[in-house]
């Protein structure tokens, strides 16, 4: 965290309307530059012992002197202990509980996580927790074994984010998804670019089986998709510019909930794509289930757990195992030499990013997450990477680790990444 004495708790969070280039994300207040690697919070479970008890750490670029917005962490912990919403930060192991609206910002360095000890239980204290009297709460070890909370969302995740749905927007065969999805949205619903479009699924196709076993289908639109493709349905899906989608699949940034719109809010450090696009309201997204940005945001938190498991402690943890024939969520606990066998389960597979297009005729991607160019009739066909509104430099494409620079038609990114980068900075 930076060093500059941090401004009072009580700050709200700005969500911008528009996407603009903001100076928060290449400087400080000061002028001296802005170290966005040290921007970040940790958050800590009270019941292990220090230094063991840190669950995880969140970016935190919602202030120049770093901030989190205040529902987003707690729905993120939230996520990691099981789905629990009735959780509460305090400042040291035994401080008082923090009260703050949902749309002000943690400036702290660091917090304790606390969940109320299970109702019906004779004391309100863990007397099997070595750090003491806090109750030592079971933590998600990975995605793969994270339980959808089915009709159990977090507070501020309500069904009318969404907006309804419209005319004029047919509903095609499965093999043909992406091409309903930008029909429906005709531009990338961050950045409302119209060219260098692909397909981005919220639940990514790799986990089909989480998909499956966590019946998702039941927020599909469509009832009758294969078993191997009920992950391409239109309400599982959204428009977004090539790189911007390949930034989404390498969990650079999620969209969540800020001030009762959908923004998109970052997770990992960039050269460019904070700065442009951190907390900026997305652009009218019609017929996509909040079910499905919630998993997102799971999918991409989950591997943060990774340094909560490494140190071989031996933890308290929710593993999905085989019960009586029927597969069930138990608590177990967990020796430390598991749950570093876990750790690298923790990561998970990232997001199956947009693969290089094909012609039609020339065979359908494993992904189907085609450039959309070439799906709908009477769209330029040839290799073109300029993006044409205002709001960002034409020509400009980002790579996956989000230097910026323009792109030729052979793909050659040539040397003006940090050209537009120092203008953009």
């Amino acid at each position: 965290m930076s060093t500059v004495s941090s401004p009072p708790a009580a700050v709200p969070v700005t969500i911008r309307t528009e996407q603009t280039i903001s100076l928060q994300f290449d400087q400080d207040v000061d002028g001296t530059h802005y170290d966005h690697d040290r921007l970040k919070i940790s958050f800590r479970h009270p019941g292990y012992k220090s230094p063991y008890d840190l669950l995880l750490k969140l970016s935190a670029f919602d202030h120049p002197l770093g901030g989190l917005h205040y529902r987003t962490a707690l729905v993120a912990c939230g996520i990691v202990a099981g789905n629990v919403w009735d959780g509460y930060f305090t400042e040291t192991r035994d401080g008082s509980r923090i009260t703050l609206d949902d749309d002000q910002m943690l400036m702290g360095a660091e917090y304790y996580f606390h969940i109320p000890y299970p109702s019906g239980s004779v004391s309100a204290m863990d007397e099997n927790s070595p750090a003491g009297s806090y109750y030592r709460y079971p933590v998600v070890p990975n995605f793969q074994e994270w339980p959808f909370p089915h009709h159990n969302l977090p507070p501020g995740w309500a069904d009318g984010l969404m907006k309804p749905s419209v005319g004029g927007t047919v509903t095609r065969a499965p093999s043909h998804h992406a091409i309903t999805v930008l029909e429906r949205d005709r531009s990338c619903r961050i950045s409302d670019y119209t060219d260098g479009l692909s397909c981005a699924h919220l639940c990514p196709q790799a986990e089909l089986g989480w998909f499956t076993s966590n019946a998702m289908y039941e927020y599909n639109a469509q009832t009758q998709l294969s078993a191997a493709s009920v992950t391409d349905d239109k309400q599982n899906c959204l428009t977004l510019r090539l790189d911007l989608h390949s930034a989404f699949d390498h969990r650079k940034f999620v969209i969540v909930p800020k001030g009762g719109v959908l923004v998109t809010h970052f997770l990992q450090p960039t050269s460019c794509y904070g700065r442009i696009y951190h907390n900026t309201t997305i652009h009218p997204i019609y017929n996509v289930s909040i079910e499905f940005f919630l998993t997102r945001f799971a999918w991409a938190i989950l591997p943060s757990i990774r340094t909560f498991l490494e140190p071989g402690v031996e933890r308290l943890l929710i593993r999905l195992e085989d019960v009586k024939g029927e597969r069930e969520y138990v608590r177990r606990s967990t020796t430390g030499v598991d749950c570093r066998k876990l750790s690298g389960l923790a990561v998970g597979p990232r997001g199956v990013s947009p693969k290089k297009r094909k012609p039609p005729g020339e065979g359908k991607e494993e992904n189907d997450d085609y450039e959309l160019d070439y799906l709908l009739p009477g769209r330029n066909r040839g290799r073109n990477f300029s993006y044409s509104p205002g709001s960002s430099a034409s020509g400009a494409v980002t790579d996956l680790e989000g230097s910026v620079g323009s792109r030729s038609d052979d793909g050659d990114a040539g040397n003006d990444r940090e050209r537009f980068c120092a203008q953009v900075g």
